[in-house]
């Protein structure tokens, strides 16, 4: 199941943080409904087409679902599920999204709020129709909601970790079937396979699965040639949550001496970026290690990327690991380092591992194989 046993301490955390200026907090991104709620929709599922819709106050929440959606809802963390029938087999069906969105806009315009509290960039624009005539004032809820989200809670690290930890076992297994001849679809469906297998729970995926010179891209119907390097970057989507790793392999062969070299170049780095993985500590900061020791080893030019990024409901997520972020790291941050080296003389190299920002220091999250 979803993390869901830090839902209502959300939900009367975001209204304490509003401090009394709304009267309700309407939700309708999925990844936050999610995260005040514990609703979670199966990706493979036809409810990848709804729209549920939270409202909430500092006491009682109502989740706005169609009945193809009641069931899922029926496992969180809410104090009650409006339900309204979209398809039952019997009639032809009518727009779900549209139904749960006239809903919930009866409901708001019966209990006549003054304030709403609500994402802007994701209000149903019906909704806003519904409510415009009245003296309903709405306010952008997001920046409240995502300084929220910057800090996990003890509910979504768990989640976290579990999933982190299947992806690492997942990326172990596959890294040791490589041969000569699979094509880039069929590590895919191999990290895929063996994910699911560990996980148990239905999944999503993106993976840049790299072989011929590329830094990123979806994989091909390109056969792995023996001495190829196979960058696999790896982010699985489940149980609400995202991970994300990556590694390298030579295919079947002995990497050359200067392939070797830029692993060792960029595990140190890595290493030392880890030191510095502490609360208070900006994520330029971070970045500007890995590139001066870069830099210190003649391959400066060659880092070219992102140093890593935050982990959450989406991908990425604040904090970032990037030249010009002045946010610093807190406890209860999820990060990755992701450093590579990208010279087509030699080939792309890049490694990531995930990291929990705790009072000390860093808790790493990941234990894959780094390294040829």
């Amino acid at each position: 199941m979803p993390a869901v046993s830090g839902s209502r301490q959300r939900r009367a955390d975001f209204f304490e943080r509003l401090g009394g200026r709304a009267d309700y907090a309407v939700i309708s991104s999925p990844h936050n409904v999610m995260y005040f709620s514990g609703l979670w929709t199966d990706p493979n599922s036809l409810n990848g087409s709804s729209l549920p819709i939270l409202i909430f106050d500092a006491g009682n929440s109502r989740l706005f679902v169609d009945n193809f959606l009641a069931g899922e809802a029926g496992n969180c963390d809410v104090d009650e599920v409006v339900e309204f029938p979209w398809y039952e087999s019997r009639y032809p069906v009518r727009d779900r999204r549209r139904l749960v969105m006239h809903g919930a806009a009866e409901w708001l315009e019966k209990a006549g709020p003054k304030d709403l509290a609500v994402e802007m960039s994701y209000l149903p624009a019906d909704l806003v129709a519904r409510l415009a005539g009245g003296r309903t004032v709405m306010h952008e809820a997001s920046p409240v909601i995502e300084n929220m989200r910057y800090r996990k809670y003890p509910d979504e690290i768990e989640t976290i970790r579990e999933i982190l930890s299947d992806a690492s076992a997942a990326m172990d297994t596959v890294r040791r079937s490589i041969r000569a001849g699979m094509t880039e679809w069929s590590v895919f469906g191999l990290l895929y396979k063996e994910f699911v297998i560990l996980s148990k729970n239905p999944a999503s995926m993106i993976a840049d699965i790299i072989t011929d010179g590329r830094r990123a891209g979806v994989p091909r119907d390109r056969a792995l040639r023996s001495g190829d390097l196979v960058i696999m970057d790896f982010s699985p989507h489940t149980k609400g949550y995202r991970a994300d790793i990556a590694t390298t392999v030579c295919v079947e062969s002995e990497p050359s001496g200067r392939q070797k070299e830029y692993m060792e170049i960029l595990l140190e780095a890595q290493h030392r970026a880890e030191s510095l993985l502490a609360p208070g500590v900006q994520g330029r900061v971070v970045y500007a290690a890995l590139a001066e020791f870069f830099a210190s080893r003649g391959v400066g030019e060659y880092f070219t990327s992102h140093a890593g990024h935050g982990l959450g409901l989406l991908h990425p997520e604040r904090p970032y690991i990037v030249s010009n972020c002045e946010e610093s790291l807190a406890p209860g941050s999820i990060v990755t380092l992701e450093p590579g080296l990208y010279n087509r003389e030699v080939g792309h190299i890049r490694i990531e591992d995930a990291y929990l920002v705790v009072s000390g220091g860093f808790e790493k999250l990941t234990n894959h194989k780094q390294g040829f």
